[in-house]
């Protein structure tokens, strides 16, 4: 302050009033120990008229004290406990305020159910076997999920007994409770003799969609011959159990696991059941590319096959181990040209590593022309996985996919593409801009350093000038799975005042395709080539390698950019008609990573 405006002493001694502050609890929950751990927990407030007084209800009758003049909560952590406390204070005006806790301690360990196997049962004869498990906070409560005929498990105790009639392989579903509601389910093996035995393991060997099937099963004892029958389930379609016990057909395009029953009967008439476990999926996907092979697996797949979780994998190419790691990708890469093939293995209920899904896939020499399907591979995208236009029957949809499909027609920064043979019109309207899904099938999306892709559009140079362009943009987005999306981030420079130049490159800054012309050179040299060129780490995703890309026109202030700016769009030439050649214009999509 000035001396002019510095505070006197008159000033300076005026009485300043507080305003009252109410009172309140400010304490979080007590603290959630395991066993073993002893602790204090300090109750705190504020406002009111202090001293405060505490009270807590209900108090534990064993492990825990507590201090009402301080407020303070201490725990031996010599038992396991759960409940919910009210914790209560007043002040000196008699002013009272009360919240509720959890009070907790947890377990030394993990409720886990420790019975893996079990003896094996006889058809028709008395059965008994006690389950057993360790952690939790007991009492335990036991409960059989499904009901095979003839068979109990004791709640309280976890004795199973009975008698189960015919012979065969159950999987006994069991779960496990404790005091605190924590539980914890498993599959129990029950192996029911006879006199003859299906020996062909309960998980079969997972099969590729679309994959021809010749899968003898196995049987042994009894007097063959036997005869095989599905008693119940359902088998994969297109799969039939013949006779003579062959799993025989051609796998559909669906993905599924399938559960089912299969019995078998010796030449006396003696039945045998057993239950078994079919993957179809595709488990591991492996795509050849330039020299290398993408790679791509999902664990919860592998868990459904193995029936127990999986945290990692193995993959070996031609029996040598490529990779071992949690993740749910990689890029095998240097890979020589000719077949190869993959296997996934995780670690089964022994320990032992099981073979969880295959995938054979042949790398070929690679061209910068149209690649030909088993002779040559090319960096653009192969295949038009779906296309939404806002209207049917615009500008090039008659001559998808070829048009979109292979090198960029344009030949020039001011010969750009132009026919419908050699683009196709997404669309945009004022609301809404349609959209194009594109799928690499004999190349891969690298995510490498630098630029990934690069598209090309028809963009034009108004009266041969660079710096005046008619634009209809786009947005990309890409993914590994179908319909795991990772969107590139935008930006567009909105001047601080007036109009926007909808011809001027500058405004749409970042994340966009449909801004730069097609010069005609190389379409993988992003230095050369001209188009749109992207980081695809820019997306923010993990993955190593993608396959699907996804066009959306932006429309006219329909969508915002990553920094909340609405996006713009040229009217002109009809561009935002929502019909026949409004909107982007793709002409081809090229991988510079591949």
């Amino acid at each position: 302050a000035s001396p002019d405006t510095a505070p006197t002493e008159e000033s300076m001694a005026e009485t300043v009033e507080l305003a009252e502050v109410p009172l309140s609890i400010l304490s979080s929950a007590p603290p959630r120990s395991p066993v073993g751990t002893a602790w204090q927990h300090r109750l705190a407030a504020v406002g009111g008229q202090p001293p405060y007084q505490w009270t807590l209800s209900p108090l534990p009758e064993q492990g825990f004290s507590f201090d009402a003049t301080a407020g303070i909560l201490t725990a031996t952590g010599e038992q396991e406990h759960s409940s919910q406390i009210t914790v209560t204070v007043v002040d000196q005006q008699g002013e009272t305020r009360s919240t509720s806790y959890p009070l907790v301690t947890l377990p030394a360990a993990p409720l886990q159910i420790t019975t893996t196997q079990l003896a094996t049962a006889s058809a028709g004869l008395l059965y008994q076997a006690n389950l057993q498990a360790t952690g939790g906070v007991r009492p335990y409560t036991w409960a059989l999920l499904n009901a095979p005929e003839g068979l109990l498990l004791d709640s309280a105790t976890g004795l199973l007994t009975g008698s189960h009639p015919t012979a065969g392989e159950l999987q006994l579903s069991v779960q496990l409770t404790d005091a605190q509601g924590s539980s914890q389910d498993a599959l129990l093996p029950l192996s029911i003799s006879a006199g003859v035995e299906i020996t062909t393991a309960a998980r079969l060997l997972p099969a590729t969609p679309l994959s021809q099937v010749d899968e003898p099963l196995e049987a042994k004892g009894g007097q063959p011959p036997y005869r095989w029958s599905l008693q119940q389930g359902q088998l994969p379609p297109g799969i039939q159990l013949t006779p003579s016990g062959i799993l025989r057909g051609t796998t559909t395009e669906a993905e599924d696991l399938y559960a089912f029953t299969i019995q078998v009967r010796d030449s006396q008439g003696t039945p045998y059941q057993k239950s078994f476990q079919w993957a179809v999926h595709q488990g591991l996907i492996a795509q050849a590319s330039k020299g290398c092979v993408g790679l791509a697996w999902r664990t919860q797949v592998f868990a459904q096959v193995l029936q127990q979780p999986v945290t990692a994998v193995r993959i070996t190419r031609d029996g040598a181990t490529i990779y071992e790691g949690s993740s749910g990708d990689f890029v095998d890469s240097p890979v020589p040209l000719g077949p190869h093939l993959y296997i996934a293995l995780a670690p089964g209920a022994d320990g032992h590593l099981e073979a969880c899904a295959t995938a054979r896939v042949t790398v070929l020499p690679p061209t910068l022309g149209k690649g030909q399907p088993r002779v040559s591979a090319d960096p653009y995208a192969d295949r038009v996985r779906s296309f939404s236009p806002l209207s049917a029957g615009g500008y090039g949809a008659s001559a998808l996919p070829g048009n979109v499909l292979g090198p960029p027609h344009g030949r020039s920064s001011l010969e750009p593409a132009y026919r419908p043979t050699e683009l196709v019109s997404l669309h945009a309207a004022p609301a809404a801009g349609g959209s194009i899904v594109l799928e690499f099938v004999d190349n891969i999306l690298r995510l490498g350093p630098g630029p990934d892709l690069t598209l090309f559009e028809n963009v034009l140079f108004i009266s041969g000038d660079p710096r005046q362009r008619f634009m209809e943009p786009a947005t990309l987005e890409i993914a590994l799975w179908e319909g795991e999306w990772f969107p590139l981030p935008t930006a567009v420079n909105a001047p601080a005042s007036g109009p926007v130049n909808l011809r001027d490159p500058g405004y749409y800054a970042q994340g966009f395709s449909g801004i730069n012309a097609t010069t005609g050179d190389d379409p993988t040299d992003p230095s050369r080539s001209g188009g749109d060129s992207f980081d695809l780490h820019l997306t923010g995703t993990r993955i190593s390698w993608a396959r699907y890309l996804r066009i959306t026109s932006t429309g006219h202030q329909r969508i915002r950019d990553s920094t909340g700016r609405l996006i713009q769009h040229t009217s002109e030439n009809g561009a935002l008609s929502g019909g026949a050649s409004s909107g982007f214009d793709l002409d081809s999509a090229a991988a510079v990573h591949w």
